[in-house]
């Protein structure tokens, strides 16, 4: 039983809370302050873009292995798996 209820803390853990102040909102942009509760540590952020890198660096900092995702990137992107999609129109054809 011990063993069981230590897995599921182990789950439960991974899981994070933040604390989000919004200070101001310019040029429809939040700015604010973000507080990570499990890391104690407190920053701010000038965008929301902002702010869900700070989320995001968290959670990457404190997931499992096995619960880590690859995002795109430009660089990692393997040639021809994109769908190009039909020309803008009225825009003219190459050759």
């Amino acid at each position: 039983m011990a063993n069981s209820q230590a897995a599921n803390h182990k789950r439960h853990a991974r899981g994070q809370s933040f604390l989000i102040q919004i200070k101001f909102r310019q040029d429809n942009c939040w700015q604010g302050t973000i507080q990570w509760l499990e890391g104690q540590k407190t920053c701010s952020f000038r965008s929301m873009l902002e702010m869900l890198r700070l989320m995001d660096e968290a959670l990457e900092k404190t997931a499992a292995p096995e619960d880590k995702q690859e995002t795109r990137s430009w660089e990692t992107e393997p040639r021809g798996t994109v769908e190009t999609k039909s020309p803008i129109p009225g825009q003219r054809q190459p050759g």
